[in-house]
């Protein structure tokens, strides 16, 4: 005992704590990982020290393209690519004049409203 402490309850030593299921699991683990990492240095050392010989590719051919151009299936797609873009272009033509003759036709209705109103009055 202490010689500047006042006597009282710090007398006691606490009690150690107790070892619970947790600890036991913590064990179980630790104990599974050694054993995975001696299973991988066992799998390690199975394979042999030397690198594998290189393997040689064939050499690779040039291919001919005909002055045309590549591939006339390709072509042809390319051609109907083409059309479909220009189809689209005329489309779009006409939706903006589709637009320009609404606004029109809502000018109209608000002056044939003016007139009507005109009229009443």
């Amino acid at each position: 005992m202490a010689a500047n402490r006042a006597p009282g309850r710090y007398d006691v030593d606490p009690p150690k704590p107790r070892n619970d299921a947790y600890t036991g699991l913590l064990s179980i683990s630790f104990v599974a990982m050694l054993i995975a990492c001696l299973l991988l240095l066992i799998d390690w050392f199975s394979f042999p020290q030397q690198k594998p010989p290189r393997v040689a590719l064939p050499a690779v051919k040039a291919v001919n393209v005909p002055k045309g151009g590549g591939d006339p299936v390709i072509k042809e797609e390319m051609k109907k690519d083409d059309a479909k873009k220009e189809e689209m272009k005329k489309d779009d033509a006409k939706k903006e004049e589709m637009k320009k003759d609404d606004a029109k036709k809502e000018e109209m209705k608000k002056d044939d409203a003016k007139k009507d109103d005109a009229k009443k009055e």
